[in-house]
């Protein structure tokens, strides 16, 4: 972690290790070997922003279950190029209670949001939601979101060309809105 994040990452990923060692039930938290163990870790989404998490695996033959903990670390920009929220995630609830995620374009002008079984596309409209989604995905079961990158400037010719170039185009169509 600390290629990406410096010396904080690594302050980060030892101090949420020994606060583990000190809390945990679990015996073979104890035998940790901190240098290796700081290269066992992710980013994960919540709330809009992306966080990072380290991992505990407690057996080398992954027989045990893991764990995941997480860091009090905010991931570089040279990492999260684009993690700017422009709607309140308060608001974001209140009016769907039930997502778990929102990704808002860098024009201020779509919001993408996330729940266990669709993906929800609004305007934004005044810094808000718009009042209706201007469509809906239907999510297969066991999708997760591990990426987001929005297409602006000359990103968008690169991608052009590599749908084109690796003939890897889908086309999902939204669910009806009623």
């Amino acid at each position: 972690i600390s290629d990406i994040a410096g010396e904080n990452g690594r302050l980060a990923m030892e101090s949420a290790i020994s606060d583990l060692q000190k809390n945990s039930k679990h015996k073979m938290i104890v035998n940790i070997d901190k240098e290796s163990q700081s290269k066992n870790f992710g980013l994960y989404r919540k709330m809009g922003h992306w966080f990072f998490k380290g991992r505990i695996n407690l057996d080398r033959e992954g027989q045990l279950p893991h764990i995941d903990f997480n860091l009090n670390l905010i991931p570089p920009s040279n990492m999260v190029a684009y993690d700017l929220l422009h709607i309140p995630w308060k608001e974001v609830k209140d009016k769907l209670p039930h997502a778990l995620d929102i990704y808002t374009s860098p024009n201020k002008d779509i919001a993408l949001v996330v729940t266990q079984s669709e993906l929800i596309i609004y305007a934004i409209e005044d810094n808000r939601l718009a009042k209706e989604p201007l469509a809906k995905y239907i999510l297969q079961e066991g999708s997760s979101i591990i990426m987001a990158e929005w297409a602006l400037g000359d990103y968008v010719p690169r991608w052009e060309r590599s749908f084109i170039k690796n003939n890897e185009t889908v086309e999902v169509k939204p669910i009806r809105i009623e």
